[in-house]
C-alpha cells in the first residue's frame, strides 16, 4: 500500500503543476481546488482523506478509486492539468512535465549506481521495472485529441534518442563531427551507460534498453488507452522481466530450470507475479479515469476474477517465453504478451 501511495505522488504532482502548491514536511499535501492531505496512520501505512472525499486505510483499489476520483473532481472532467486548456497546449504541457520527471528519475538512479550505493545489475532493473509502469500512468493527463497518442510516444522516443546517442560514445560521434564531447554531455552519457548497462560498456545501451524504450514508443503510439494489449505488453516487459531478475539473484540459488539452467523457478515465480501485479494495477488505474472500462477475460468473462485469472494466465505465458530468449526477451516478451492479450483479453477503449 505504502509504495502504491508513493507511485501516485508524481501523478498528483504533474496534473497540477499549474495550480496547485505542493509542501514537505511531516505530511504531504498537494493542493488543487480542494486540499488532499496523505501522511502515516498508525496501523497501516498510509491514509488518504479530504473533503468530500474521505478514506482511511483501505485497500489498494480503494486507494486508486480516491486519487482518480480526486484528480478528475478537481479537474472538472477530464484530467487535464489545466481545465479548458487547447487539447494540443494540454499536452506539450503533459510531455514536458512528464520529460522533466523521467530525467529526474533516471539521474537519481544513475547518481545512486555511480555512487556505488547500489550495484549497477540492481538499479539497471529498477529502472527496467519502474519506468514504464509509471509512464503508463501518465496517460490519463493527455486529452482525448488524435494527436495526444504521438505526442505522448516523443517521450520514450526522445529515451530512445539519448540511449542511441550513449550507446554510440556521444552526439559528435554519431554525426561524425570531429572533436571531444562537451565534459558535462560526457558524464551524463556515461552516468546513463553506467545505470542501464550489465558491464558499463556504451554499446549495452544499444540492445536491451533501446528495444525496452522502442517498444513502449509503439505500445504508446499503436494501442495507448484504447486496448488492454499494449498495458499487458509493457507491464510484462517492465516489472515481469526485471522483477524475474532481481528475485532470480536472491532466491534463484539451487532451483535453477533444466532446460534453462541461467534461469530459476524462483525468477519465474517472481515473473509471474510481478507481470500479473503490475498488469492488474494499470489497467485499475486506468478503469477509474473510464478507459478500458470494457475488459472482458477469456476465463469468467468480463469480472474482475475473470480478467485476474485471464491476465495471471498471460504472466505465466509470458514467463515461459522468458524461459528461451530466441532473441531478446524485450522483444520476445511484450510481442507474445500482446498477443495473448489481443485473443484473452478483448476490450475498448473509454467507455
Amino acid at each position: 500500500m505504502g509504495s502504491c501511495s508513493w507511485l501516485l505522488l508524481p501523478l498528483f504532482a504533474a496534473t497540477c503543476a499549474a495550480r496547485s502548491a505542493v509542501f514537505f514536511g511531516s505530511e504531504i499535501v498537494v493542493v488543487p481546488s480542494r486540499v488532499f492531505v496523505v501522511k502515516p496512520s498508525a496501523g497501516r501505512l498510509w491514509r488518504l482523506h479530504s473533503s468530500p472525499l474521505l478514506l482511511r486505510g483501505g485497500s489498494v483499489k480503494d486507494t486508486l478509486d480516491a486519487v482518480a476520483s480526486a484528480a478528475k473532481t478537481s479537474l472538472s472532467g477530464l484530467p487535464l492539468p489545466l481545465a479548458g486548456t487547447h487539447p494540443l497546449l494540454n499536452d506539450i504541457i503533459v510531455s514536458l512535465a512528464l520529460a522533466a520527471e523521467v530525467t529526474v528519475w533516471l539521474r537519481f538512479w544513475t547518481h545512486v549506481a555511480q555512487r556505488n550505493v547500489l550495484p549497477s545489475v540492481v538499479t539497471r532493473k529498477i529502472i527496467h521495472t519502474g519506468s514504464a509502469p509509471l509512464f503508463v500512468m501518465h496517460w490519463p493527463l493527455f486529452s482525448q485529441a488524435r494527436h495526444a497518442p504521438y505526442i505522448a510516444a516523443c517521450i520514450p522516443a526522445l529515451q530512445v534518442l539519448r540511449l542511441y546517442v550513449a550507446g554510440r560514445g556521444g552526439w559528435r560521434r554519431c554525426t561524425g563531427t570531429d572533436g571531444g564531447e562537451p565534459q558535462d554531455t560526457a558524464a551524463d552519457n556515461n552516468g546513463l551507460v553506467a545505470a542501464v548497462s550489465r558491464t558499463g560498456r556504451s554499446e549495452e545501451a544499444l540492445g536491451g534498453p533501446l528495444l525496452y524504450s522502442l517498444v513502449l514508443c509503439a505500445a504508446t503510439a499503436v494501442c495507448f488507452r484504447s486496448s488492454a494489449w499494449g498495458v499487458v505488453a509493457v507491464s510484462q516487459m517492465a516489472a515481469g522481466d526485471g522483477i524475474a531478475d532481481i528475485v532470480g539473484r536472491r532466491l534463484g540459488q539451487g532451483n535453477a530450470w533444466s532446460l534453462s539452467p541461467q534461469k530459476s523457478v524462483a525468477g519465474s515465480l517472481g515473473f509471474v507475479m510481478g507481470g500479473w501485479a503490475c498488469t492488474w494495477l494499470l489497467l485499475g488505474w486506468l478503469q477509474r479515469f473510464g478507459y478500458l472500462r470494457h475488459v472482458r477475460g477469456a476465463f469468467l468473462g468480463d469480472t474482475a476474477v475473470g480478467v485476474a485469472a485471464t491476465t495471471l494466465a498471460i504472466s505465466a505465458l509470458c514467463a515461459v517465453v522468458e524461459l528461451f530468449p530466441v532473441v531478446d526477451d524485450n522483444i520476445t516478451v511484450p510481442l507474445a504478451a500482446a498477443a495473448a492479450a489481443a485473443v484473452l483479453l478483448p476490450s475498448r477503449g473509454v467507455s
